[in-house]
Formats: C-alpha cells, sequence, structure tokens
C-alpha cells in the first residue's frame, strides 16, 4: 500500500480524500457526475488528492466517473480489504455513500462523510463530531449542497 501512495506522490502533509461512489442499491447512489464535480471541488478548493474507490463489478464505472472530472485524480489499485484499510486510514477524510468503505473509515477513526438517500437514512450515524453526513432525495441534492455540508463539516473539525 505505500509503493500505491509514492507512486501516486501522496505524502503525509497532503490533503488525501477517499472517495466511494458506488453503492448495489441504485436508489443510495449519487449520480457519478456529481461525485466527479465534488471531487474536483476539493481539489480546487481544498488542494485534496482523491483517491477514487472501486470493488468487484465497478471499476468501468468509476473510470467513467474519473473521465468526466476536470482535474486528475488517483484510481485505487486492487486492493484487499486490509490494504483498503490502510489507505482509508492515511486519509484525512472518506467520503461516500452508505457502504463498507464508510464503515472502514470509521474502524480506522478516518473522518467520514456519507451521503445517505432519503430512503436510506434511519436517523443513525457513527456518533461524534469525527463524521458527518447530508441526506436527501439524491435526485434532488446538488454538487454545491454537498459541498456546502462538507465545508461546515471540516471548518467544525478545525
Amino acid at each position: 500500500m505505500l509503493g500505491f501512495l509514492e507512486k501516486n506522490k501522496v505524502s503525509s502533509k497532503d490533503f488525501l480524500v477517499t472517495f466511494d461512489i458506488t453503492n448495489r442499491r441504485e436508489h443510495r447512489q449519487w449520480k457519478k457526475e456529481n461525485f466527479s464535480r465534488l471531487a474536483d471541488l476539493l481539489a480546487e478548493k481544498y488542494n485534496a488528492k482523491v483517491v477514487f474507490l472501486w470493488g468487484p463489478g465497478e471499476l468501468d464505472y468509476v473510470k467513467g466517473a474519473m473521465q468526466i472530472c476536470r482535474t486528475k485524480h488517483i484510481l485505487c489499485d486492487d486492493f484487499d480489504i486490509l490494504d483498503l484499510a490502510a489507505l482509508i486510514k492515511k486519509c484525512k477524510l472518506h467520503i461516500g455513500t452508505s457502504s463498507a468503505p464508510g464503515h472502514i473509515a470509521v474502524s480506522q477513526n478516518t473522518p467520514s462523510f456519507i451521503i445517505y438517500s432519503k430512503n436510506s437514512f434511519s436517523g443513525w450515524q457513527p456518533p461524534g463530531e469525527m463524521h458527518g453526513h447530508i441526506e436527501g432525495n439524491l435526485k434532488d441534492l446538488s454538487v454545491e449542497q454537498v459541498f456546502e455540508n462538507i465545508n461546515n463539516f471540516l471548518s467544525k473539525r478545525r
């Protein structure tokens, strides 16, 4: 995993963010175009290095999202769960849908921000100020709304 960071010129001082843009349940998945724009905004406003995660059957979808981006972001290697956990542990923030990498972020004490669909948010999220979220009708949830919420979440953590 360290070779992955070196290969992508990531240092411990970088604002490293993992992005989990997929979900097996379509109603829990925000559009890839939205995630692409959000990744670009984070790179622009925070000088973030964004790593797009993927799992079995998701590579083409994730690559498609990355092709839409204006900024060059990082595609995660084909990591096993232990390497994925080690990567997420080194990050300053994890952003994604309600799926396994978000739970891994919680287990690694990595701040997370989860985008929940109105139908999937039960009112529970990981405890503490280390984890944030936004929920709503994903078709109506704009990139600007999500970015503003992430911005507010990050400013409370400083």
